[in-house]
């Protein structure tokens, strides 16, 4: 972990951004569950949450605001947030592929 912040010229994980977020070791937790209690195929187990990332779910107001200003919050963060990241958080699924296609909704 300490050459990891090193690249990125700190001695501590930083306040906000991607690093404070996730935690280490969390996916290959995820897979060695998996592998010992797991009955389906892993594809099967993530189906739903690939379902979500790609097609998107109904979000409040105030959960579409707040995720409208992590991509000016962390812009310049190790592993900010992409250019396809738009506020398109309270679209209906279907307008919000549309949305992101077409690059309307993209933030400032």
């Amino acid at each position: 972990m300490k050459a990891e912040l090193a690249k990125l010229d700190r001695e501590t994980i930083p306040p906000i951004g991607m690093l404070p977020i996730s935690v280490p070791g969390t996916v290959d937790a995820w897979a060695e569950l998996h592998e010992k209690f797991g009955k389906l195929k892993l594809s099967d187990d993530l189906a739903p949450a690939i379902r979500y990332a790609e097609e998107g779910f109904p979000v409040t107001d105030l959960i579409a605001y707040y995720w409208s200003l992590g991509p000016r919050i962390y812009r310049g963060s190790p592993a900010h947030f992409s250019k396809r990241t738009r506020s398109t958080a309270k679209a209906h699924p279907c307008e919000r592929r549309h949305l992101q296609e077409s690059g309307a909704g993209e933030n400032p």
